[in-house]
């Protein structure tokens, strides 16, 4: 999941009303649903940045493979390996 915000005038039946000036979270395939509709601007949560950086058509597969193929971190309770 990523933060996005959705720009542009209309409706999308999987977000709703935009614009979304508030980011919310959002999984790789809304994502691409969402740049499938040209009416839309979306800008994305860069975590290495902290800032929102702009997602275009051209730059969705690098960014997603980036941000989506980060394997989580483990968290062990410590009652488990004692």
């Amino acid at each position: 999941m990523i933060k996005i915000q959705v720009l542009g005038k209309g409706y999308h039946p999987r977000i709703g009303y935009v614009p979304r000036w508030t980011p919310f979270y959002a999984d790789q395939n809304t994502i691409g649903w969402l740049l499938a509709t040209s009416t839309f601007k979306i800008r994305f949560f860069n975590p290495e940045t902290n800032q929102m950086e702009n997602m275009s058509k051209k730059n969705y597969i690098p960014v997603c493979n980036q941000i989506f193929s980060k394997p989580t971190p483990v968290v062990v309770p410590k009652e488990v390996y004692e």
